[in-house]
């Protein structure tokens, strides 16, 4: 049977919001607060999403890179990077220079080349959680593969793979489940409460649900509903406060309302009575009992002559509504990743500074300090 992880857990969130003073401000989950768009421009610079850890000598750091995948090894904590477009790119042929080197950090030794054979191919933007119940972060497709089988574009001009890797904090290994998922980008998520890994996501005009029960994929589309509108690289989490996954945000090319939130429950996706505040990326947190919201602040302008706007935001979901916190220090970074680090009782930030370094942030409950 599957281990079902019962381990209380609460999300890490990513989001882009105003970071303001003084004390924790609630605002309802429908309230206009809680629910309305950054008007600022935001700096849209590949150095200002690029992965660089600011150091000087070579093979130290993560090389600068977009789109790479960001998961962290709860049994060792440590922050792990996979693959991504190489900065500064290139296009041979119509496609984009990939990666597929593995870096790890952890707050005793910094960031460490981990690069081994056997490994998943070059490629961007794969799907990547931990699975408790396999000790291991598992992965799954990547655009811009060579070799890739599924159209995941709405024009079929670029390809997606379809295998599922696990890194066990040593090595890769290829897994091969008897169904596969026929998706393009993709956005995972444990259940702890059904001990299952919950994969959505996007394939040339369409959007299916599967479920990883440890050994193999099963398609749940048909009988699970899909959130509406569908959407591209959502929000997804498990909410230690509702016992459920929770999703929302992402983008689809015909607007609608991405910020309602769903839930997982029962095998089902269901709409909730609650939006959230636009995100750049969603975790758990598990010392707060529910969901950690992170904004990335404002710019305008070019990596090298750039202004800011507005500074980050930090909120918190409690199972029924949003609550805005004021930190005495704002990370201002633009988040790559973020995730619950329950034996440290904290959340982990994994930022990037408008000119391109990396940096490591942790949330202690109130406020942020940086790590790396």
């Amino acid at each position: 049977m599957r281990l079902v992880v019962m381990r209380p857990l609460a999300f890490l969130a990513a989001i882009v919001i105003l970071c303001g003073c003084g004390s924790p401000k609630t605002s309802s989950s429908d309230s206009p607060q809680a629910t309305s768009a950054a008007s600022s421009p935001r700096l849209e610079s590949p150095s200002a999403v690029a992965s660089q850890s600011g150091c000087t000598t070579a093979g130290t750091c993560p090389p600068k890179r977009v789109r790479g995948a960001f998961g962290f090894d709860q049994d060792r904590q440590a922050v792990i990077v996979f693959g991504g477009i190489a900065l500064p790119s290139s296009v041979v042929n119509g496609k984009v220079a990939t990666l597929n080197d593995t870096w790890e950090w952890n707050e005793g030794s910094g960031w460490a080349n981990r690069t081994s054979q056997p490994r998943p191919s070059p490629r961007d933007s794969a799907a990547m959680a931990y699975d408790p119940a396999m000790h291991a972060l598992l992965l799954y497709g990547g655009r811009f593969v060579g070799g890739g089988t599924v159209p995941c574009d709405d024009f079929g001009k670029i390809f997606c793979s379809t295998d599922t890797w696990a890194w066990n904090g040593t090595m890769w290994t290829e897994l091969h489940p008897n169904a596969v998922p026929d998706l393009g980008p993709s956005t995972m998520a444990f259940d702890y409460g059904a001990g299952q890994m919950i994969l959505y996501g996007f394939s040339f005009s369409r959007y299916g649900t599967w479920i990883w029960d440890g050994t193999s994929w099963s398609d749940v589309t048909g009988q699970s509903g899909s959130p509406q509108p569908g959407r591209i690289n959502p929000r997804m989490a498990f909410d230690s406060s509702t016992g459920h996954i929770v999703m929302f945000g992402g983008f689809n090319a015909g607007g609608g309302d991405l910020w309602h939130m769903w839930t997982w429950s029962g095998g089902r996706w269901i709409p909730m009575k609650a939006t959230a505040p636009p995100s750049v990326a969603t975790a758990a947190d598990s010392q707060g009992h529910g969901l950690l919201l992170y904004r990335d602040p404002a710019y305008h302008g070019t990596s090298t002559n750039y202004i800011k706007d507005s500074g980050s935001e930090t909120w918190r979901w409690d199972g029924s509504q949003w609550v805005q916190f004021s930190p005495a220090h704002d990370p201002d970074v633009f988040a790559s990743g973020m995730f619950d680090d329950p034996k440290g009782l904290r959340v982990l930030l994994v930022g990037v500074k408008p000119n391109g370094a990396l940096e490591i942030w942790a949330w202690h409950g109130s406020d942020w300090s940086r790590l790396g």
